[in-house]
């Protein structure tokens, strides 16, 4: 008797905990539609070995950055090489435009030299003179009224950048001569004595261009 009167009163109790849970509880949301998913004939088929080898292919390699064009290298080289060995007579913008005044003329390649001409003689320091020429580039007073100026407009550089580079252009399209011919042609009439001080600095500022191109970013 007492086991039967237990078991009613467990059985009460249960169905009372259901009722009241079912009257707490909210009433689940509404369950959406499932999304109809594509026929099988429309998904790859990754068991085959065509999409196998595709999806074994190695990563993208990175994109490489464009090469610098002659003009930017010409530019680059110039500038390093002025800094390090004038940097008393160095900007960025004298430069720009020694490299650029070469170019305008045709005779882009040969700023190197001139570069080469203008340390050599004299040491590319703006307003030096000796007798009849001008520092920074060596130019002769007779250059300076050819192109248009009085010699003593010699003393600004980029006159005088543009009075050397009229005289490398002129001899260049006269004979055709380039890089230490070139420079002889220009120095002409001074004595041939004084040739020897362009080797030098050409060994020197062709050492700097390889220490500079080992750098990192060049």
């Amino acid at each position: 008797m007492m086991l039967a009167a237990l078991a009613i009163f467990l059985t009460g109790v249960t169905r009372a905990a259901v009722v009241t849970a079912e009257t707490v509880a909210p009433a689940a949301p509404a369950c959406s539609a499932p999304r109809a998913l594509a026929p099988a004939d429309d998904l790859p088929d990754l068991g085959s070995e065509e999409d196998q080898r595709l999806l074994n292919l190695p990563p993208f390699p990175p994109v490489p950055r464009p090469l610098p064009t002659a003009s930017e290298l010409r530019r680059a080289k110039c500038a390093y090489l002025w800094a390090r060995v004038a940097p008393w007579s160095y900007s960025t913008a004298l430069c720009e435009f020694f490299v650029a005044e070469h170019e305008r003329a045709g005779i882009g390649p040969e700023a190197y030299f001139s570069l080469v001409y203008g340390f050599s003689n004299f040491g590319l320091t703006i307003g030096k003179r000796v007798g009849p020429c001008y520092g920074p580039m060596d130019v002769r007073r007779e250059w300076a009224r050819a192109c248009g100026y009085k010699a003593n407009d010699l003393r600004d550089p980029r006159v005088n950048i543009r009075c050397h580079v009229r005289e490398m252009a002129h001899y260049h399209r006269q004979t055709g001569e380039t890089g230490m011919a070139l420079l002889a042609r220009v120095f002409y009439p001074a004595s041939p004595r004084y040739y020897h001080r362009w080797k030098p600095t050409d060994r020197r500022f062709r050492k700097l261009l390889s220490e500079w191109a080992e750098m990192p970013g060049a």
